[in-house]
Formats: structure tokens, C-alpha cells, sequence
């Protein structure tokens, strides 16, 4: 006998209640679909910054990192930013 044969003698029937759980019952999908999940921030900024930008931004980011004891993501970094330059904007006459 080959390997292969003697493995299936020495395995034996298989139990035909755990061939009825894995077929899924008439119409329903092969297999569970799960909706997309959304991207958290659905917005995206690709660009360049001149050299003075990104010095600032890197001076925001370790100032919020030496305050909150905590490093923020750039996105957090320019959101904080924006919202700041509007509250701002508001200010102004």
C-alpha cells in the first residue's frame, strides 16, 4: 500500500455530522461577506511642504509630544491645525 492509502485506512470514515456543518444551507453565500468598513478619515492630503512647513510641523509635532506625553500622527497633528487656523479665521474682523 502507499502512504497515502495507509493514512486513509488508518483514519477511518469520517463522521458525516461534521461534513453537514460545513456545507452551508441552500442559498446562502459559500462563505460570510462582511461589508466594507469605511476609511476612518476618508480625506486625503498628498503633497510637499517647503522646507520652513515641514520644520513647523515637526516643531508641532514634538511640542504635542512633549505636552501629552504621547507622539500624534501627522493627520492628528494637521487636523489640530486647521481647526486651530479657524477658530482663528473667526477672530478675525
Amino acid at each position: 500500500m502507499s502512504n497515502n492509502a495507509q493514512r486513509l485506512a488508518q483514519r477511518g470514515l469520517m463522521d458525516l455530522s461534521q461534513v453537514a456543518r460545513a456545507v452551508p444551507k441552500e442559498g446562502a453565500p459559500a462563505v460570510a461577506v462582511k461589508a466594507p468598513k469605511p476609511p476612518a478619515r476618508p480625506y486625503r492630503v498628498n503633497t510637499y511642504l517647503t522646507e520652513e512647513s515641514g520644520e513647523r510641523y515637526e516643531r508641532l509635532i514634538a511640542k504635542i509630544r512633549s505636552s501629552e506625553g504621547r507622539r500624534m500622527r501627522g493627520s492628528d497633528v494637521v487636523e489640530r491645525a486647521l481647526a486651530a487656523l479657524e477658530r482663528e479665521m473667526a477672530k478675525a474682523p
